[in-house]
């Protein structure tokens, strides 16, 4: 058992919301009058949070609730029986639910969704070797406790005494950028830190050509991102990864486009985001586009570029991380039972 405090920060910590799209609406979402005094015994999972899978929630006697997708997206003035979002609040204040989502924070995490299937992807390769990157990366903060940047730009005949005296300060960053006509270096350290760096700047003053302060800033990770272009060192059959998408999401069945005239051809490059990827996979080179739902003119562009497409409906490329996400939070909270949902499934099936 865990405090609700606790749950929220082991959640946040797993999936940072800085990393959410913009349009998204992610972390806590429904906070009932008593929340801080809950004690969470068991988290319930789930991919989409339905009246029905509300109702296993409630009959499972969970005391909180993780959707991956957001319950509440759109904005309202009234809560009604006549819209199922607003009912499905209602039930779970009147419940003392709390619901949180981490939705595309998820997807960006190193090791989250995208990670998941493109390590699956990975597994093709047998010893030939493939590498994966985020189609688009994320700009997120390096360290919690470095809230600020401080430029300094110096006169490199005679910074020696600043650089050694900013050195010996505890709990910053420094790092120094040389070139032909200048030295610089870049302090990273919390607000509390900045009267000191501050200080030690102006007694160095001569050594100083200018100098700032930067707030919140945030930096381009390598790892951490949206979407992933897998690259394979050698190409791969198109059999080979139908193969492996298919036991990866559990389907029997999956849509395949193929290049326009038929011919196949080995597979070096493949661009995919779980959900619904368009915006993100199709602007960016691949063999093959693998997502959840593209249009009908989208995969018939592709196709006519010479490219594979797979799809999978949308919430088929996504659901089965839940067993991952679960190891993740249970690391975190090893007090708590964690629960996925047994009638969480994809409206769509093929019949």
């Amino acid at each position: 058992m865990s405090t609700f405090k606790e749950v929220i920060g082991a959640l946040n910590e797993i999936t940072p919301l800085e990393l959410a799209g913009s349009w998204d609406n992610v972390g806590l979402l429904v906070e009932p009058s008593n929340a801080n005094s809950l004690k969470i015994d068991r988290i319930f999972l789930t991919n989409d949070l339905t009246e029905n899978v509300l109702d296993e929630a409630i009959e499972q006697r969970a005391s909180m609730i993780v959707s991956y997708h957001p319950p509440l997206f759109a904005q309202f003035k009234r809560l009604t029986s006549k819209v199922t979002a607003q009912r499905i609040a209602v039930k779970a204040i009147e419940n003392h639910l709390p619901v949180y989502s981490p939705h595309s924070a998820l997807d960006a995490i190193n090791g989250g969704i995208n990670d998941w299937t493109a390590d699956a992807l990975k597994s093709i390769a047998s010893g030939k070797g493939a590498s994966a990157r985020p189609i688009q990366a994320s700009m997120m903060s390096t360290n919690k406790q470095f809230t600020h940047k401080v430029e300094i730009l110096l006169n490199s005949n005679d910074s020696t005494q600043l650089q050694n005296e900013l050195a010996n300060l505890d709990n910053i960053n420094i790092n120094t950028i040389e070139s032909k006509q200048s030295s610089k270096l870049e302090v990273q350290c919390s607000e509390s830190k900045i009267s000191l760096v501050s200080q030690l700047i102006e007694k160095n003053i001569k050594s100083v050509v200018s100098w700032s302060v930067y707030n919140g800033i945030k930096y381009s990770s390598d790892n951490v991102g949206i979407g992933r272009l897998l690259t394979f060192n050698e190409g791969v059959s198109i059999e080979q990864v139908i193969e492996t998408v298919k036991k990866l999401f559990g389907l029997q069945y999956i849509r395949l486009g193929r290049p326009q005239g038929g011919k196949d051809r080995p597979i070096k490059t493949v661009a995919m985001c779980a959900g619904s990827g368009a915006s993100v996979i199709l602007n960016t080179p691949a063999d093959l586009y693998l997502t959840g739902e593209l249009s009908h003119h989208e995969i018939l562009e592709a196709c006519s570029k010479g490219n594979y497409v797979i799809v999978c409906d949308h919430s088929n490329t996504e659901r089965g991380y839940l067993s991952t996400y679960k190891s993740l939070i249970q690391s975190k909270l090893a007090n708590v039972e964690i629960i996925i949902s047994k009638r969480d499934a994809d409206p769509l099936v093929v019949v």
